[in-house]
């Protein structure tokens, strides 16, 4: 009995390797592309019960980020940050309850300008557009009211593992440091307590999803 057998493969595969090139011009000194950064701006839930409710200007809180990243070629890098954002989720009267993220994230960035548009070798173009994409951990951390005492408060706290990402838009005024904003967002699933006398089910899945819109500097080591 002969068995034959066919697999095929589908998909995109990146070889991640620096170039030996002395002509890249992210690479340049002794640095190997890597490069440190510094971020932050407003920061907000993006949700029905902010618009209706809360309100937009209630709501703001803070996003804060430092990040160390290398580029593998002129148009891919790799970032890892840590941040931390703040903003206030629900309010009942007078009382505004806040929600903290305390998250790490590990991101490729592709700069679409550099890829599409021929630049001089070695030397790097002043713009850069880039998709911002990766998995994101985290400790999520709200306070509520609690069950059918409000003048007591409880915490909902959960860590996660979600997906952040956006676009960043940047300019160089020097060979190593760069200005960039970057409108991002992140989408969070949790667990938490959900009470209905109709039903047995004690808990529910959410997803949270929030949006940051930073301001940054970016140096080249």
């Amino acid at each position: 009995t002969w068995l034959t057998a066919f697999q095929t493969n589908f998909g995109l595969t990146y070889n991640i390797q620096p170039s030996k090139s002395p002509q890249s011009p992210n690479l340049i000194g002794q640095s190997e592309g890597w490069y440190v950064s510094m971020f932050g701006g407003p920061h907000y839930q993006n949700s029905n019960l902010v618009y209706n409710h809360v309100g937009l200007g209630t709501s703001l809180g803070i996003h804060m980020a430092v990040g160390i990243g290398k580029y593998y070629t002129d148009f891919f890098a790799v970032r890892y940050s840590g941040a931390f954002s703040r903003g206030t989720w629900v309010v009942y009267g007078n009382d505004e309850f806040p929600c903290n993220y305390f998250v790490a994230r590990a991101e490729g960035i592709i700069d679409f300008y550099s890829l599409l548009k021929k630049h001089e070798k070695g030397k790097r173009p002043m713009f850069a557009a880039s998709l911002v994409l990766g998995p994101e951990i985290g400790y999520m951390h709200k306070v509520d009211h609690e069950l059918n005492d409000y003048s007591k408060k409880m915490a909902i706290g959960a860590t996660y593992l979600g997906l952040a990402g956006g676009v960043q838009v940047k300019m160089r005024p020097t060979r190593r440091l760069a200005l960039f904003v970057e409108p991002r967002f992140s989408l969070i699933p949790y667990e938490a307590p959900y009470y209905d006398e109709r039903s047995l089910n004690d808990y529910r899945n959410y997803f949270d999803g929030i949006f940051n819109f930073n301001f940054g500097i970016e140096y080249l080591l």
